[in-house]
């Protein structure tokens, strides 16, 4: 089975309870990883927000740009 977005995101619905139009996540940290996922659920069109703990994570501008108007959270959590 090819995993087309369509498949992915009802996958995530039916076994998550997840909706591309309702649903908000929140990638923890700005390494290789978070990244990844902010990447590949913006390419699914979610609603996320990326978070830090630190105040200026090593990110480039490139990146930055690629993920131009998603709400990016910096700094100590509460």
């Amino acid at each position: 089975m090819k995993l087309e977005p369509e498949n992915i995101k009802a996958s995530l619905s039916k076994h998550l309870g997840l909706d591309t139009k309702t649903s908000i996540i929140v990638v923890v940290g700005m390494g290789v990883t978070g990244i990844s996922v902010a990447r590949y659920l913006k390419g699914l069109d979610f609603n996320f927000v990326l978070a830090d703990s630190r105040d200026k994570p090593v990110i480039s501008d490139e990146i930055r740009l690629e993920l131009a108007g998603i709400n990016i959270q910096t700094g100590e959590f509460d």
